[in-house]
């Protein structure tokens, strides 16, 4: 890579061991960090708290991140760390986390400004350019917004945070913590999702108990399964390319489609086995049903020529009405809802202009829960597009940009061919 940017320089000296390369994610994890503290301290304003929760081999990990006024007034979403070790993954030791993750980047500022001070004495003026280590104050948390995932341990962990926050900051300004204003909520995106993550539940339920006898007729061993995050799973193994899923055959797919479908679209499959979000199997769902015909004669065309658990299992859930009429339905809520309310969870705090804020997130639940119960009381309305994909059209004299953005995603949007990248081939 070196001699391809600088083919001129003989940059490499000597390639760096694995050992080299490991030991210099610890040097890259604590100069972002560093950076991370910058921004902290350079801000005009602290406007919010978000943190979330994974776990690696039974193990938690908390990410930490926070939003930011700039000096221009822009809102800056920054990341302070995004695996914070609780000491047993209980809420209280993760809120202890957080404001331990925060000492430690007001510690790194003043060992940065400490180091340039040895390394350069006859510069002092480099000394200005890095703000001072006690504009990270606990004291400038008062009154943002504390943001987390609706499940319990969430919750609780928004709630013990905020009493700790109020806690710390009564200790160094003598007021009385009731007395301290902080803000809680859940994040618009987990609520979408936890939503989305029951459709998807019920969906599967539904099926089931309509298929039952057709279920049971079919062998256990070929894992057939009526929902939607199952069967996306099961395509993203054996569609996608091989590199999750080795026995996968999604490189024979590609040159299937590139020999006999050249001039196809090519909407991709949504890569989910490696973990996702609970609305993307509505995501995964659209490239499904608009390729399902290819997908099936694919697949058709290998089970010829030898048996297979994966590609039957698929055939028999892909040839079912039931489970094709899913998803369709399922690529109607992902364009009709999904798109939009990940559009305004996303882009909220780049509208302040438009008078759209956090609370005016309501506007668009109240308009969602009226449509899903007039579509409640007459089916066939999710069926017509004129009236589901403007479910949110009340909005757009507010928000003109989520027209606009909704119009393109859904009208001009382009897509490459199976045969060809080139933009011009779209």
């Amino acid at each position: 890579m070196a001699e391809v940017l600088c083919p001129d320089m003989n940059l490499v000296k000597e390639l760096p061991s694995l050992k080299h390369i490991k030991n210099l994610r610890t040097a890259l994890y604590t100069v972002t960090k560093t950076l991370a503290a910058y921004r902290l301290a350079d801000a005009k304003d602290w406007k919010q708290v978000h943190s979330d929760e994974t776990s690696r081999r039974q193990t938690s990990l908390l990410n930490f991140l926070m939003g930011l006024l700039t000096q221009d007034n822009k809102f800056k979403a920054i990341c302070i760390d995004l695996a914070l070790i609780s000491k047993n993954g209980t809420a209280p030791e993760q809120s202890r986390a957080v404001l331990t993750a925060l000492r430690d980047c007001k510690i790194l500022l003043q060992e940065w400004r400490t180091t340039t001070s040895s390394m350069f004495p006859d510069k002092p003026e480099l000394i200005d350019l890095i703000p001072d280590p006690s504009l990270i104050d606990i004291t400038r948390m008062a009154g943002t917004m504390i943001e987390h995932d609706s499940c319990n341990t969430a919750r609780a962990f928004g709630s013990i945070l905020c009493e700790s926050i109020k806690e710390e900051i009564a200790a160094k300004t003598n007021q009385a913590p009731e007395s301290i204003e902080l803000l809680e909520g859940d994040c618009h995106n987990h609520l979408r999702n936890v939503w989305f993550e029951h459709v998807d539940a019920d969906f599967g339920s539904l099926l089931e108990d309509h298929l039952k006898a057709d279920l049971g007729l079919i062998p256990s061993h070929l894992r057939v399964s009526c929902r939607l995050s199952e069967l996306l799973i099961q395509a993203d193994k054996e569609w996608n390319f091989t590199s999750n899923y080795a026995k996968g055959h999604g490189d024979q797919r590609e040159d299937y489609m590139k020999r006999y479908h050249p001039g196809r679209y090519r909407l991709p499959i949504i890569r989910v086995a490696g973990g996702n979000r609970q609305d993307s199997s509505f995501e995964g769902a659209l490239p499904l049903y608009d390729g399902l015909d290819e997908l099936l004669e694919f697949t058709n065309e290998c089970l010829q020529s030898k048996e297979n658990t994966l590609q039957r299992c698929l055939l028999i859930s892909l040839s079912s009405v039931e489970v094709i009429a899913q998803l369709r339905v399922a690529s109607i809520l992902y364009l009709a809802i999904v798109i939009p309310l990940r559009w305004l969870a996303g882009s909220t705090h780049t509208l302040a202009h438009r008078g759209w804020g956090e609370r005016s997130m309501g506007k668009a639940y109240d308009l969602l829960h009226q449509a899903m119960v007039e579509i409640q009381a007459n089916p066939p309305l999710l069926l017509d597009e004129q009236y589901v994909m403007n479910i949110f059209q009340p909005l757009y004299n507010q928000l003109p940009e989520l027209k606009d953005y909704l119009n393109y995603y859904r009208e001009e949007k382009l897509s490459n061919t199976m045969s060809s990248f080139n933009a011009e081939d779209r």
